[in-house]
């Protein structure tokens, strides 16, 4: 019983001997070179291979500080058309998305007045209303006391002669003009 066991072992040693002599023998670069990588490709279940890779093991590996110094920042930008971001912006939806309360009630107006030369403006431009204001009430007074002055002399039947002035003006001037003459 132990020469089935000496053969056995005989015939395994032969056998790996042919099997190293045959693969040295063969050329593996001609016999790629024979062999049509799209046949065997099409013969590849690609969603089976690529369901067996870990994507966050090949993630893990990339350096991306790396990738990114490779990355040519201007080549990049050149290639961007401004125009046509600017042409697909809704600005309809950018100022609907705006919060102008958010926005005015963080303004500070005491520090904005301080700050700048708009304390100034209003000051001037509310002196400049008032002031015309004024002007205003003024001349409708003296055209009311012209008013008044003709239906008095009316009444009173005194001449309908221009009014010179106020007699004070023409004494200021150096001539006396007689109120109310006759």
């Amino acid at each position: 019983m132990g020469e089935p066991r000496g053969l056995e072992r005989l015939t395994q040693n032969i056998a790996e001997q042919i099997v190293k002599r045959v693969v040295d023998a063969l050329d593996v670069n001609a016999l790629i070179g024979k062999i049509n990588i799209n046949d065997v490709l099409d013969h590849v279940d690609v969603d089976r291979v690529i369901s067996r890779v870990d994507v966050e093991s090949l993630v893990d590996r990339i350096d991306v500080d790396q990738v990114v110094e490779r990355i040519d920042v201007q080549a990049l930008v050149h290639r961007i058309d401004v125009q046509q971001i600017v042409d697909e912006i809704d600005i309809n939806a950018l100022i609907d998305r705006v919060d102008i309360d958010r926005i005015v009630s963080a303004i500070d107006v005491d520090q904005l007045v301080a700050s700048t030369e708009l304390g100034n403006v209003i000051a001037k431009s509310t002196t400049s209303a008032v002031t015309e204001g004024l002007d205003l009430i003024r001349s409708q007074g003296v055209g009311l006391d012209d008013f008044v002055t003709k239906w008095i002399n009316k009444i009173l039947r005194r001449p309908q002669a221009l009014i010179a002035g106020p007699p004070l003006l023409h004494a200021a001037a150096g001539e006396f003009v007689e109120p109310f003459a006759s």
